[in-house]
């Protein structure tokens, strides 16, 4: 309920640092590919970005009007892609510290959400059992990033998502 978001060694185990920013349960974490920056989404509506080595906000990304369930680092480690109850999925600029795209075709909360290999393209599912792919354009630019599929995947809500490493 604090917020509190604890960065291990693997390697050994043991705890490294403990950071609190946001103001409630965390219910999604990403780590980018380079193990540079580690995402979190809370039911505070927000996401923050940290330095996984320090464990130093670099940013926090506002715009959600529900809580953030997923969370998805582009393969180059420059964006994120947001699955929320708002029923939406965000792109966002994670340099810059700006909101990209705002994906609204999904009809209810959104859970998961996962790039491609290549980075061509986000994957979303949630409540309304669908699985969505949105081909994303070269700097994900509002309203250039078209729906691609929708399809009715399961009779219950999807909470993962994962692409194969060979996409």
């Amino acid at each position: 309920m604090s917020g509190e978001v604890v960065f291990w060694n693997t390697a050994d185990w043991r705890r490294r640092h403990t950071v609190h920013g946001h103001s409630d349960s965390i219910y999604a974490a990403d780590l980018s590919r380079d193990g540079r920056r580690v995402a979190t989404g809370s039911y505070d509506r927000s996401i923050k970005v940290w330095d996984a080595a320090s464990g130093e906000e670099l940013v926090t990304l506002e715009g959600h009007h529900g809580p953030v369930f997923g969370l998805a680092f582009h393969p180059d480690g420059n964006f994120v892609a947001s699955a929320s109850d708002d029923r939406t999925i965000k792109l966002w600029d994670v340099d810059a510290g700006e909101r990209l795209d705002t994906l609204i075709e999904p009809t209810k909360a959104q859970y998961a959400v996962a790039f491609s290999p290549d980075g061509r393209f986000i994957a979303a599912g949630g409540g309304d059992t669908r699985i969505r792919v949105w081909e994303m354009t070269q700097g994900g630019k509002e309203g250039t990033n078209l729906l691609r599929y929708a399809r009715f995947s399961h009779e219950g809500a999807i909470l993962a998502l994962a692409y194969s490493p060979d996409g």
